[in-house]
């Protein structure tokens, strides 16, 4: 892992220098019970930190947040660098997730209860792009059997899928990235992707321009990829608004000439080499301009 990147806040509202951080790279490894175990662990402490945010405030919230600790796994099962991704994704969803519910939150932990909804979903990309397709499907059912130690909650098991689901669409596209060879991909900051709205950053080889592009999952939909455009009758407060409002502070920032691109993904072929094929012949059609 590129020394610098260790370096980067990603929790924090930053534009690091693309020549700054680590491109996004594909790896095939397996899980270990013991992480599926530890990732559960982890959702229930990062929950018992938001149930309690309320009374203890920001600061110590924050405090908690970070003195999480990440147990040394086996390097013979289990890569260190994909169970800290993990680390990060489980607890920050599992704070989210509960700050959600709470009522009487000021502006102040509402901003922490999105950044932490926006980390985990940026973690949980990185972690499972690292995983083979098995791998990655044993994660998104994070089936914890019968042990009551480790149990989560319904719903907290339905947001921790449902993140799966995006970051999955994420990895997918990577994937296809990869596969083209003309790119260098890398994941946004937490600032990036929570008020940018967008999910990946994929920068031509050795040029300084590329595309931003936002990603959506749909199930049983065509997968398709536009240019996002100005619309005039599109309201301020739409997400594709804000999209190209990020992609322009993101340009004025890191500098460079970037295209805003919209990605719709069908679900139904997630963590499946036949999706590949198709986000590869959406990608290859709006280039055409077919």
């Amino acid at each position: 892992m590129d020394a610098a990147l260790q370096h980067i806040p990603r929790d924090q509202p930053h534009y690091p220098q693309l020549a700054t951080r680590t491109r996004a790279v594909n790896g095939e490894q397996s899980v270990s019970t013991a992480l599926i175990y530890q990732i559960r662990i982890w959702i229930k402490t990062g929950a018992k930190i938001g149930r309690e945010a309320l009374e203890q405030g920001l600061a110590a919230t924050e405090v908690a947040l970070k003195n999480v600790t990440v147990p040394v796994f086996d390097p013979a099962n289990q890569d260190q660098h994909t169970a800290n991704h993990f680390h990060r994704a489980a607890v920050a969803l599992g704070c989210g997730f509960e700050m959600k519910h709470l009522q009487g939150l000021d502006s102040e932990l509402k901003s922490l209860m999105y950044r932490q909804l926006t980390l985990a979903s940026i973690a949980l990309a990185e972690a499972m792009l690292q995983l083979s397709y098995a791998a990655a499907n044993v994660v998104w059912k994070l089936d914890g059997g019968s042990r009551p130690e480790i149990r989560i909650d319904e719903q907290q098991l339905a947001e921790w899928r449902t993140t799966c689901v995006g970051a999955a669409a994420v990895v997918q596209i990577i994937k296809t990235l990869e596969m083209i060879g003309t790119f260098d991909v890398f994941f946004p900051t937490v600032e990036e992707d929570g008020k940018g709205k967008i999910d990946l950053i994929a920068r031509g080889k050795g040029k300084d321009f590329g595309f931003l592009i936002q990603i959506k999952s749909r199930r049983g939909q065509r997968t398709s990829c536009e240019v996002v455009r100005k619309d005039s009758e599109r309201s301020r407060g739409d997400e594709l608004s804000k999209f190209l409002k990020g992609v322009k502070k993101f340009s004025r920032r890191v500098g460079g000439f970037w295209i805003p691109v919209y990605l719709v993904i069908n679900s139904d072929l997630l963590n499946k080499d036949r999706g590949i094929l198709f986000v590869a012949s959406a990608i290859v059609e709006m280039v055409r301009g077919e």
